[in-house]
Parts: C-alpha cells; sequence; structure tokens
C-alpha cells in the first residue's frame, strides 16, 4: 500500500462525518440525474408513442375564411403526408348560477381513420357514419374549471 493511500485512509477515519456527508450528498445528486433522465425519456417516448398512435399534427394554421381547395393544395406540398381542414368556432355560455364558459365546437370529418389530430375516446363512442335522420351527434369533453 503506499504512503499516498495510508495517508487517505487515516484522514477518512478523522473525519468521518464530513466524509460521510460528503459521500451522501454526491449518491442523492448521482440518483436525483438518474431519475430526471429516466423521467425525461419516458415523457419523451409516451408523446412520441401518442403523437404518432393519433397522428398529431406538426403544423398548425388557424385562418378567418378558406376553401376546401386550399387544404387540397397544403396537402399536394412537397414534404407534406396529410392535410386535414376543420371549422372550429368559439361559442359564449351561460350555466347555472349564471356562470360564464366559452365552448368550442370543432368539426371532424366522418370516417375519420387516417385523417390528422384523430381523437381519443375515454367513455363512450365515436360516431363513425352520418346519423339516420339527419340529427347532430358531439363528442363531450367537459371540464369543470376551480373558480
Amino acid at each position: 500500500m503506499s504512503v499516498l493511500t495510508k495517508k487517505l485512509l487515516r484522514t477518512i477515519r478523522h473525519t468521518r462525518g464530513p466524509f460521510l456527508a460528503v459521500v451522501a450528498v454526491v449518491m442523492a445528486g448521482i440518483s436525483l440525474y438518474i431519475a430526471m433522465a429516466t423521467s425525461y425519456y419516458n415523457l419523451s417516448r409516451s408523446q412520441a408513442d401518442f403523437y404518432r398512435t393519433y397522428l398529431f399534427a406538426d403544423y398548425y394554421f388557424h385562418v378567418v375564411q378558406a376553401p376546401e381547395q386550399v387544404v387540397k393544395q397544403i396537402a399536394a406540398l412537397p414534404g407534406v403526408a396529410k392535410a386535414t381542414g376543420r371549422l372550429q368556432k368559439d361559442l359564449p355560455l351561460l350555466r347555472e348560477n349564471n356562470r360564464r364558459a366559452t365552448v368550442r365546437l370543432i368539426s371532424y370529418p366522418i370516417p375519420m381513420t387516417g385523417e390528422v389530430n384523430q381523437v381519443q375516446v375515454l367513455t363512450g363512442r365515436l360516431f363513425n357514419k352520418y346519423s339516420q335522420g339527419g340529427s347532430m351527434e358531439i363528442l363531450n369533453r367537459s371540464q369543470v374549471c376551480p373558480g
């Protein structure tokens, strides 16, 4: 055993408390780094899987008014795999106890297979054809905000 190794062991033995504190801090730092790196990896992979499964769009363009032909022109551009046009309208709503809310209506093409930004239905069913008699169907996504 070299002289420097003996001196190191003697120093550690005499300063056991501070040495153990430094070791604990280093171990906690390494553990925290591994936990954060693993969480980041899992979240990134989960996001990529969700985007791939539901054909999430890379870009959005909001226009006030455009003919359907514009969607076909965008889809024909080089590098564009798929383009979908939707109508969107925000409407004011008066809830119980005179509480105000905003409702966002978004149109979806039927059938929705292969379309961009597909919907994940947690409960209920997704409409897949026009209803009989021309009645209207909706998907309800309600969210109660505190306040």
